[in-house]
């Protein structure tokens, strides 16, 4: 690939190792380390997890399986945070199973489920979640909407 604009983002690229990065830069120079990217699952794997950045320290994604979690680690995310409910979707694992995968991989695990509508006492905390963590988050809910709209609520709140 030539340098230059690409299209479309965010933009996930193959590297030769098999792993998927997605690219958040809006200009891509042909190495690797020339544009920020992030590594989010081996193709390898039984299935590819889609990560979207919000902003540069918030992503957003998908449900995750406690089987995920290793790889967010290895990803350098500084926190995950499960803004699903428990036993709102069929075949979903527990947000204990998913804690537990986290603290085996030194990764700080955040619970604040968002159903129906999205409340302010979870805006709340997602804002002091925000301010307290160092480097890359990513949230995960059924698609990654909930994720996205509560940052957004999050960043208006003030304070």
């Amino acid at each position: 690939m030539s340098a230059g604009i690409l299209p479309l983002w965010p933009r996930f690229h193959l590297n030769t190792y098999g792993c998927i990065y997605i690219c958040a830069a809006r200009q891509w120079t042909g190495a690797p380390s020339a544009h920020v990217s992030r590594r989010i699952h081996s193709v390898k794997g039984s299935r590819i997890v889609h990560i979207r950045p919000v902003t540069q320290n918030f992503h957003v994604s998908g449900q995750l399986k406690p089987s995920d979690i290793a790889k967010v680690a290895e990803a350098g995310y500084a926190a995950v945070i499960c803004m699903r409910p428990d036993g709102e979707g069929w075949g979903q694992p527990k947000f204990s199973a998913i804690e537990e995968a986290a603290q085996a991989s030194n990764l700080p695990a955040y619970y604040l489920p968002v159903g129906g509508g999205v409340p302010m006492e979870q805006a709340k905390k997602l804002r002091a979640l925000l301010k307290e963590t160092e480097g890359p988050i990513l949230a995960f809910c059924a698609s990654g909407a909930r994720c996205a709209g509560l940052y957004q609520m999050a960043q208006q709140i003030g304070g």
